[in-house]
């Protein structure tokens, strides 16, 4: 198995005939070319721009999503949309992100899961 790296991940983009004109906004595109670890591996980095983690956070892998929720530097907007996510792993993800303000938190310290409301609890800690 090749380990994920940033260099992995530059190489793919490289060989990429949509990378190599220089669309870099082609993100639909350009995620296509990524495996699930890639995507994964991408989610948890927190320099990746925002238009990139609210494209992942759209995405159907479960995992992915719950990485994008968990990442300290995801923009409010895009933990506000994960927020209503609905699988509680996503959102108990958002719950536990140090970054979630407190009037997403409110909301999901009503949430109907408990490990969701559990993470709100966790996160005032």
């Amino acid at each position: 198995m090749i380990e994920i790296t940033e260099e992995t991940i530059a190489n793919k983009l490289d060989a990429s005939p949509i990378w190599a004109k220089g669309d870099i906004f082609a993100f639909e595109l350009v995620l296509e070319l990524l495996t699930a670890e890639d995507k994964a591996w991408i989610s948890k980095q927190p320099e990746f721009t925002a238009e990139l983690l609210d494209k992942m956070s759209d995405g159907e892998l479960l995992s992915i999503r719950r990485d994008v929720a968990i990442n300290p530097l995801t923009p409010v907007d895009i933990l506000d949309k994960l927020s209503a996510d609905k699988h509680s792993y996503v959102r108990s993800g958002v719950a536990h992100n140090p970054s979630t303000p407190e009037i997403l938190l409110a909301q999901l310290s009503t949430d109907e899961d408990y490990i969701v409301r559990l993470c709100v609890a966790e996160n005032h800690l």
